[in-house]
């Protein structure tokens, strides 16, 4: 009987966990409430309903300041752009898969079967006329 009731005690403990966490999240979000630009000096009004979060700082800023650049978080844009380009495979993006590839290589390996047969040919064909002539 005990052992029931811890499990089910357990996971009630669990729920009011989750739900705690879910209200921790809610007190820590910057962006509620906020109406002013959090550019130093600038005081737009209006960024709640037209501003944009920067996805590095996590502020919110006027139109004029949304770009990364503008506000001070110019390298981290620039370190998380270049994690994404590598991620996405660099200069080589457009890297055909694997059976793509191996198409293209059965392709490849056809015209080069028929350009030496027909260098072949012509080789015969050049030497049967060669003789006809003599």
């Amino acid at each position: 009987g005990k052992g029931k009731e811890k499990s089910v005690q357990g996971k009630e403990t669990v729920e009011g966990e989750e739900e705690d966490i879910d209200a921790l999240l809610k007190s820590l979000d910057m962006t509620r409430g906020i109406t002013n630009c959090g550019f130093p000096k600038c005081g737009a009004d209006g960024v709640q309903m037209v501003g944009t979060t920067c996805a590095h700082c996590r502020l919110r800023f006027c139109m004029k300041h949304q770009l990364p650049e503008a506000h001070g978080c110019g390298l981290d844009a620039k370190a998380a752009a270049k994690a994404q380009w590598a991620k996405d495979g660099g200069a080589y993006s457009d890297k055909p898969n694997k059976q793509k590839e191996a198409v293209l290589r059965n392709e490849l390996q056809k015209k080069i079967a028929e350009q030496k047969g027909d260098r072949s040919r012509k080789t015969k064909d050049d030497d049967t006329t060669a003789k006809k002539k003599k």
